[in-house]
């Protein structure tokens, strides 16, 4: 295994990273050392003196992230464990712009969503070698996240009415209190088109 060890840190597009160094593996693949620009302490809730904590080992942690040099790369960030005495909580700095539940970054998995949202799943899991259910995965949380943001108007009358334009019956169902807004006008009238 050999080593690109740079004499200055080195900035790999992450907001609060600092590459460190460049290790190049025998398989092929990239593994950029990194730390943390600023050592945040975690959010722990287990009591009132976990704020309190106090530092217990540590442990690198390696995130995927997108290609580097046409290499699949790995950025590997050594975390701060911290436990609280009284009650026993742990829990690890956080990391900027990386996701603990993917073990990958934020900018990776704003690639995969694109190509996700344009193509097939299959495809997106082929082009950046992963499987197909961490593609799945992703973006039924994207879809979660932006579902949960949604709101339709629901009219609170609806009116149902039949209406002859052209000498064609056309049944309409509309919103009498926003401006009487038809909502879905269908060009027949037929038995089967109205019963559930």
């Amino acid at each position: 295994m050999t080593a690109d060890v740079l004499a200055a840190p080195f900035d790999i597009g992450i907001p609060g990273l600092i590459g460190v160094r460049k290790d190049p593996q025998e398989d092929g693949t990239l593994v950029i050392e990194a730390r943390c620009a600023d050592d945040v302490r975690p959010q722990m809730a287990g009591c009132l003196f976990c704020a309190t904590a106090v530092r217990n080992g540590g442990r690198t942690f390696k995130f995927r992230d997108t290609d580097w040099f046409g290499k699949h790369t790995w950025v590997a960030v050594r975390r701060q464990q911290y436990l609280c005495k009284n009650c026993g909580t742990s829990a690890y700095t956080p990391v900027p712009g990386c996701l603990d539940s993917h073990k990958m970054t934020e900018r990776f998995r704003r690639l995969i969503l694109k190509m996700a949202c344009s193509g097939t799943f299959r495809e997106a899991a082929r082009w950046f070698s992963v499987s197909e259910g961490t593609v799945r995965n992703l973006f039924e949380e994207y879809v979660d996240d932006r579902l949960g943001q949604y709101a339709f108007p629901m009219p609170e009358v609806l009116g149902i009415d039949e209406k002859a334009i052209y000498d064609e019956p056309l049944f309409v169902a509309a919103d009498p209190k926003r401006i009487n807004r038809p909502l879905c006008p269908l060009a027949y009238r037929v038995r089967s088109s109205h019963s559930p």
